[in-house]
């Protein structure tokens, strides 16, 4: 293996070093089992320069003493058969080593057999100074986001002016609807909403409307969103319902499942959170008519960057530094509602208000893990859709332990996640408690002795009806009042609103007086 003729100092970058880490990560993920795996970092000014010592230790198979002399020469061979570890490794160790010593630096291994290994490496880096990084980029780098800013702020979006376009987002928790109807806006986009798959299917092959796209969460109780894409596919009479483009929300968004997805009837797929940038391709290829601009009474396109204006860009920064919240990156959920403060604020009230329902279908889900895996699903989307990363972490675990039918893991885990889910709610909602009323636009809600009976009368009708939409509306009107004589109503409604129980709310609004 020649050098090729790169000097030293050409080796010394960001390439070279990620090049070095990934493969002694690789190595170190691929031979352990079981234990842990531990990536220090060390760095100590020398001569002008700083050097930089990382170790990376694993617990896994280790190597023989005999076989260590061989690891970093080129197409060494050593006993596959009792170690793997070595024989596996092929020629990324003596890339590595060449790497390294193309920075003047050094590696060295320690390892005992069965027990485990660790790699140290030391190379040097040209000093960037003493200039102070700033709270801000030291608040960024502690969570680690290197780049995230830089993107935010100099990336362009171009939006294309949309408004004459009708789409309908399907999912069946609230605030992630909240979400998809904010990154829309820019686009001036009518934005019509369903909260399972039952009422997606109602609304398009029985409503008055044509919709130019339809976006579909996959996952949700009833019927999911492939079963509601199948019977748009197969029960429409017609070309509209056989030919709308679908495409699939999911927090799934594992290689491959493209494929499936395609075979089920969807256009494409976007994973959650939302990406503006596939959104805005999406939205490109499925929803924008170029001929139907020419018709807009102004400029078919508008410019705007991710992160807004440049004010607008600090004026977030400035909001971060005076806030915190257990459990929440706010720059994360920042960067995903593109900065717009109103809008993200707007999503933590929605996830504050909507979130203890999902809360209580997670305790009394028993041992039914169907129904568990879906609630946790949906809370791990919504957590994640706004910057709670631990939870959303916690929540992914649940569902896979509850898809492969791991009763034992959700029993033993699940108390811890429930508390953590109510500790974030209850701090969220401190938070916004803390943000002036004007900035928040929250006010108290005042206080009636009953609900409006009009209101319950358009109620009943709508679970006569089996109307969603207007039980949705209804229960709006009802949640805008506290009740002394019920003041758990609008909560409960909500509830079961979600999981469509008409006849239940029926009932209430009747045992409250109102026959209708």
């Amino acid at each position: 293996m020649r050098e090729r003729g790169y000097s030293r100092k050409a080796w010394g970058g960001r390439a070279s070093i990620k090049q070095i880490f990934n493969n002694l990560l690789s190595n170190a993920f691929k031979y352990t089992d079981s234990g842990s795996i531990e990536w220090s970092f060390f760095c100590a000014k020398e001569n002008g320069r700083v050097k930089v010592t990382s170790t990376i230790a694993d617990t896994g198979i280790g190597i023989r003493k005999e076989d260590q002399g061989k690891l970093f020469k080129d197409y060494s061979q050593v006993n596959v058969r009792d170690n793997y570890y070595v024989g596996g490794t092929g020629l990324g160790l003596s890339i590595t080593k060449r790497l390294v010593g193309l920075m003047d630096g050094s590696i060295r291994l320690e390892s005992d057999y069965l027990k485990g290994s660790s790699f140290t490496v030391e190379f040097f880096q040209e000093e960037a100074g003493d200039e102070v990084i700033g709270e801000d980029t030291a608040t960024n780098l502690s969570q680690f986001r290197y780049s995230a800013q830089r993107h935010v702020q100099h990336q362009e979006l171009i939006r294309a002016d949309m408004s004459y376009a009708r789409v309908l987002v399907v999912d069946d928790v609230t605030n992630n609807l909240d979400i998809a109807k904010n990154l829309l806006k820019p686009y001036k986009v009518n934005v019509d909403i369903a909260e399972s798959g039952a009422e997606a299917i109602k609304m398009v092959l029985f409503g008055d409307v044509c919709y130019d796209a339809i976006f579909m969460d996959h996952m949700m109780p009833g019927i999911n969103g492939m079963q509601a894409t199948k019977a748009i596919r197969e029960d429409g009479n017609s070309d509209y319902a056989k030919n709308i483009p679908i495409i699939a929300l999911t927090a799934n968004a594992l290689a491959g499942n493209d494929a499936l997805y395609l075979q089920s009837g969807f256009q494409a797929f976007l994973s959650k959170p939302i990406d503006v940038l596939r959104l805005d391709q999406v939205l490109n290829q499925w929803v924008r008519n170029r001929e139907r601009e020419k018709e807009l009474p102004q400029s078919p396109v508008a410019s705007a960057g991710l992160g807004k204006s440049e004010k607008a860009v600090e004026e977030a920064a400035k909001f971060l530094r005076e806030h915190t919240v257990p459990g929440l990156n706010l720059a994360a959920g920042f960067a995903l509602l593109q900065n717009d403060l109103d809008s993200y604020l707007m999503v933590l009230r929605s996830y504050v208000k909507h979130t203890p329902t999902k809360i209580r279908v997670i305790k009394t889900a028993g041992d039914d893990l169907d129904s568990y895996g879906i609630a946790v699903h949906g809370l791990r989307g919504s957590s994640k859709g706004i910057g709670a990363e631990k939870l959303g972490a916690q929540a992914k675990e649940l569902e896979k332990a509850a898809a492969r039918g791991d009763l034992n893991y959700v029993l033993a885990n699940n108390d811890a996640f429930v508390e953590a889910a109510e500790k974030l709610v209850a701090d969220i909602g401190a938070f916004l408690d803390s943000v002036s009323a004007s900035m928040t636009g929250g006010v108290e809600r005042p206080e009636r002795a009953e609900p409006d009976r009009e209101v319950l009368r358009g109620i009943l009708r709508a679970c006569d009806g089996y109307d969603m939409p207007a039980l949705r509306k209804g229960i709006e009107d009802i949640s805008a009042f506290r009740y002394v004589s019920c003041p758990d109503l609008a909560q409960w409604m909500t509830e079961q609103s979600h999981l469509s129980n008409f006849d239940e709310i029926r009932a209430r609004v009747v045992s409250l007086g109102e026959a209708g």
